[in-house]
């Protein structure tokens, strides 16, 4: 059994890795060669019968959606809400299964929402007609970086838009029928209000929501920080570890109860009826969370081992395992594009492969510790496969916080839920309770956070290296008396000492990321690096913060030599504090921007030069900062020269400081890479200037689908007669570009393209 779930798992992950879903041919052609395995290669049967299941999901989900011709059209939708509305900065953001529709082609699916400004007073099962404008789903390709659209995907999310709202009021948008069904989630809606209510003033509101109904939104960034930096911001998921504990409670309490009724025992042993009221505890739980994908696994590896309970069965715990792994594959084999379904399956199954042996001859406590030791250092290649960080002291964080949370917390705010809706003054000061609980928790898992190396952080390594490491934590956490376990440090040291690859002496790399409507520019040398522009922060996202660190992470870029802010829009600077604080940077460099002022601060200005291995770099605009009014005119506008080509990074500059950089240097402008200034917009990039620099190669760095609709046209005209190619951040996500000595500038490589995924925006 265990051999034909990993091949059916092997399956679903192969198919997972596809640049886009085969043919319908193909899918007949593999169908074909599953009837024909069933009786002489059983094991290709699995693996291919794991394709087909992943490649069917697939298929449904991809023919959902909007027509990319009615992308930014004004649309009429019927629907209905099926999520709790979530407020945001600028208004709502909400689940939206929209009826079909005459001017589409084909289903909607699940369409995520957004209702900027002023919006109505929406509610989960109401049926709404909305004037909406979609787009598919778009996030930002790039090495080291979160993959939204994949989890968007997982989500079964297939379109996101926004309302549009008449100036004098909702316009076409109206309210067509009240709440209806959706029970469950209106009950924790109120329950939400409830906690909002007993504790006005709480700054652990968040927390306590997320561990009752598992609704995390309010918690802050920083709180998460702190959680991240700790290894404890698993307690704030509603997972194996809670649903386990209220499950066991629920066993314990109900099994010594029976035990005490001779004629209940009579009808039912003890271990049965507890078996029964851990399922039905567990359930009340995961129905409190939503029955969120992380509380589903949980709740499938429980019901497992509780039901061969009941069925009299003795299953060792490895088939349990196996089981519950192949029950989450088969209700959404993409459950796997989760970092959460690995992390939590590979911690209990090394949890009960380290512990065995003579662990159960040990007292409580040393079990205890060991759990928490072994998890600690298990789960450290996968953390820093997926995040390029992992904490170090979560061993002693989570021997505080997991019996606190685990043991006192999580009874208390169950208990605390369930009186809501009989005594709510007596559920109050429970959660009273609860909040002084956390004032004494949160200053020590500070400190902790706080202590040196709190947390290890490196570039992202080779997937190789992740298979050796774990076969490493194997070795090296197997059971008391197994031979050789200090080997395990050989197998686990590939993951540490592989460095990503850099530049030789005098050539230069040249990585625009994709940032959205925004700049990010990482320029790489030998020895040395330097970051144009942190990108732009739009609410609640910081595209240095989620992008730029990111990427110089997984680059083992732990240290910046020079960032430049080439001015102070928030497309360019919004995310200089976010990059300043996540990489160390030797000196930073902007147009006398008062906010960067400091030790380490050096006015940008023409005639700055700097020679780092080989490849030299001149600073030449502005002039005189106080001579340009307008802040894009005042962009550093910077020259790149290698002995295998030239690099022309000019910010926001428009036409005016274009005509003073033509006056100022002439030919001496001529660059093989152009950086489109201003994004492609029409006031930059004149044709003088265009002529002027004759590039090869010209980046428009702008976001799908924006508002401005950069670049304009007539940009793209100009540079289509001087004979650039132009490549676009919204089509190909990052792209790098390497200049060499010997071979001049190389194809540049589109991330979109090599990272492509079936699940991908085309």
């Amino acid at each position: 059994m265990l051999a034909r779930i990993a091949l059916f798992s092997c399956g679903v992950l192969l198919l997972q890795q596809l640049p886009e879903l085969p043919s319908l041919g193909w899918f007949l052609l593999l169908f074909l060669m599953l009837v024909a395995a069933w009786n002489w290669l059983k094991w290709l049967f699995w693996l291919l019968l794991g394709m087909l299941w992943c490649g069917g999901h697939a298929m449904w989900l991809l023919q959902q959606g909007i027509d990319p011709a009615l992308e930014g059209n004004d649309l009429l939708l019927q629907g209905e809400v099926i999520s709790i509305p979530q407020a945001r900065e600028h208004g709502l953001r909400f689940l939206f299964a929209a009826d079909p529709h005459p001017e589409l082609s084909r289903p909607l699916g699940v369409i995520q929402l957004n209702w900027y400004g002023r919006a109505a007073n929406v509610k989960i099962g109401e049926r709404w007609q909305l004037k909406v404008r979609l787009k598919q789903p778009s996030g930002f390709v790039n090495p080291g970086g979160f993959d939204y659209e994949g989890w968007l995907f997982q989500q079964r999310i297939r379109a996101t838009g926004y309302v549009r709202s008449g100036k004098s009021g909702h316009g076409n948008n109206q309210r067509l029928s009240e709440q209806q069904g959706h029970w469950l989630d209106q009950q924790r809606l109120w329950l939400s209000q409830q906690i909002d209510r007993a504790l006005p003033q709480s700054e652990f509101v968040g927390m306590i929501k997320a561990l009752s109904i598992g609704m995390r939104q309010q918690m802050s960034e920083q709180q998460w920080q702190v959680l991240t930096a700790t290894g404890t911001n698993h307690l704030m998921a509603i997972s194996g570890l809670h649903v386990g504990l209220v499950a066991g409670m629920a066993i314990w309490l109900v099994a010594r109860l029976w035990r005490c009724s001779a004629f209940l025992c009579l009808h039912l042993s003890a271990g049965k009826a507890g078996a029964v009221a851990g399922i039905l505890a567990a359930l009340f739980y995961a129905a409190l969370a939503g029955f969120a994908i992380p509380t589903q696994r949980a709740l499938i590896m429980l019901a497992v081992a509780l039901v061969g309970v009941l069925l009299q069965r003795q299953l060792s715990v490895a088939p349990i395992l196996a089981m519950a792994w192949l029950l989450v594959l088969l209700i959404d084999p993409f459950a796997t594009l989760s970092m959460g379904f690995w992390l939590s399956f590979f911690a209990v199954a090394v949890i009960l492969y380290s512990m065995g042996g003579r662990s159960h001859t040990r007292s409580l406590s040393w079990r205890w510790g060991r759990v928490h030791w072994v998890i600690s250092i298990a789960l450290i290649p996968l953390l820093v496969f997926g995040f390029q960080q992992a904490p170090l002291y979560s061993f002693i964080a989570n021997f505080i916080a997991v019996p606190v949370v685990g043991v006192l917390v999580v009874p208390l705010v169950l208990v605390s839920s369930l009186l809501m809706f009989i005594y709510s003054g007596l559920a109050d000061w429970i959660l009273l309770g609860v909040d002084v609980v956390f004032q004494w928790l949160w200053p020590l898992l500070q400190m902790i956070s706080e202590w040196p190396g709190a947390q290890w952080r490196q570039h992202q390594p080779p997937f190789w290296t992740l298979l050796c490491a774990v076969l490493g934590v194997l070795l090296l956490l197997a059971p008391q008396g197994w031979p050789g376990r200090w080997l395990g440090l050989i197998w686990i040291a590939p993951m540490l000492w592989m460095t990503p690859p850099r530049p030789a002496q005098g050539e230069l790399w040249l990585t625009v990321l994709d940032v959205g409507q925004g700049l990010s520019v990482v320029v790489q040398t030998a020895n040395h690096s330097l970051v144009y522009d942190a990108g732009p922060v739009v609410g609640n996202l910081d595209s240095a913060e989620r992008v730029t660190v990111p990427y110089l992470r997984s680059q083992g870029l732990g240290r910046v030599d020079r960032v430049l802010i080439s001015h102070d829009d928030n497309d360019h600077a919004g995310g200089a504090d976010s990059l300043l604080a996540g990489v160390e940077v030797g000196q930073l460099m902007t147009p006398a921007i008062t906010r960067f002022m400091g030790e380490h601060h050096q006015t940008c200005l023409a005639g700055q030069r700097w020679q780092w291995d080989g490849v030299f770099f001149e600073v030449l605009h502005p002039v005189v900062v106080s001579d340009w009014r307008k802040d894009n005119n005042r962009s550093c506008v910077l020259r790149i020269r290698a002995p295998g080509g030239s690099v022309l990074l000019p910010g926001d500059i428009e036409k005016r400081a274009e005509r003073a950089l033509i006056e100022a240097y002439g030919e001496g402008l001529r660059s093989d890479i152009l950086l489109a200034g201003h994004h492609g917009s029409k006031s930059s990039s004149s044709d003088q200037f265009v002529e002027m620099v004759a590039p090869e190669y010209v980046v428009y760095s702008s976001g799908y689908r924006n508002r401005y609709g950069f670049p304009h046209s007539k940009v793209t005209a100009r540079f289509a007669l001087q004979g650039a190619k132009q490549l676009n951040s919204a089509v190909s996500g990052g792209m790098q570009f390497k200049i060499s000595p010997q071979q001049g500038i190389l194809a540049p490589e589109e991330f979109r393209n090599s990272m492509e995924r079936l699940w991908h925006r085309r």
